[in-house]
Formats: structure tokens, C-alpha cells, sequence
């Protein structure tokens, strides 16, 4: 992905900040260890490439875990979220409660809806794989000279 960048970057004479997605998944067990040194990775890749704009973003278990703080907990005890299963396969899997939450299914319209009117504030999402993804995301947008505070 950096040297993709690195080649957008050539062809366009333009900053690119590169946002590498995945979903931490493991188990309910694997502790932060296993974020740990998945996130470590994926920052040590954009280093290999000497691409210092490149944001890792590895919600744990899974992105949905991100969203149920505010759907389902209203922002209070979220870093529970982070020690569950992101399984889907389980009859209560994360996919399925937020789906349910949502009122059947949760689509991209029916996400930017809940941003819009206000269900969904990231700002007021504490928890750790968040955060680690803020954090970057505010270092790559300083340094290239726009507004942070994600």
C-alpha cells in the first residue's frame, strides 16, 4: 500500500495519506498482544517504505465494535467492546446487534444517516483501537497541514 502511495504521490506531484483497514478479528482470548503486534506490523510495513503517512486502522475486534459504543453502550463502558468476540458466526455476533439496533440493516446510508443525525459522534468513542487510529490520523493530517481532533 505505501508504495502505491508513494507512486499516487509521483504522478499527482501531491501528499497522500494512506488509511491500511482491517479488522483485528482473533478471538476473545487472544489478548491485546495479538493488536499489539498486528498494528506494530502494518506501522513497521509504511516504515519499510519510508512512508510516514500511512495510518494503520485496526478496530478490535471489528469495526462494528466501534460503532456499538454508541448505538448500543451511548459512549459508557466501551472498552468492554474490545474483549468480545467480533465471531460472526454467532447468533450475537456485533454484525447482527448493530444491524438490529439500526433497525435491520446496517448500510453505509443507513451509518452516514446515523452520523448526520447525531446517533454516532466518533469524537466521543473512547476506546483503545480508536483511539490508537485518532491519534495517528491527527499526526499524518498535522503534518500535512489540515485541522485535527478526529
Amino acid at each position: 500500500m505505501a508504495q502505491i502511495a508513494r507512486q499516487i504521490e509521483t504522478l499527482e506531484n501531491a501528499d497522500v495519506m494512506a488509511i491500511l483497514f482491517r479488522d483485528a478479528d482473533g478471538t476473545a482470548s487472544s489478548g491485546r498482544g495479538e493488536w499489539t503486534a498486528k498494528h506494530q506490523s502494518m506501522l513497521t510495513g509504511f516504515a519499510a517504505e519510508n512512508f510516514d503517512q500511512g495510518i494503520p486502522m485496526l478496530p478490535k475486534p471489528i469495526s462494528e465494535a466501534w460503532l456499538l459504543c454508541a448505538v448500543q453502550q451511548r459512549y459508557q463502558h466501551c472498552d468492554q467492546l474490545e474483549c468480545a468476540s467480533g465471531k460472526n458466526a454467532s447468533p450475537e455476533s456485533m454484525k447482527k446487534r448493530l444491524a438490529s439496533l439500526l433497525g435491520g440493516k446496517a448500510t453505509q446510508t443507513v451509518l452516514v444517516d446515523a452520523v448526520q443525525d447525531g446517533l454516532i459522534d466518533m469524537r466521543q468513542i473512547s476506546m483503545p483501537s480508536l483511539t490508537a487510529f485518532k491519534e495517528n490520523a491527527d499526526h499524518v493530517l498535522d503534518k500535512l497541514g489540515f485541522p485535527t481532533g478526529l
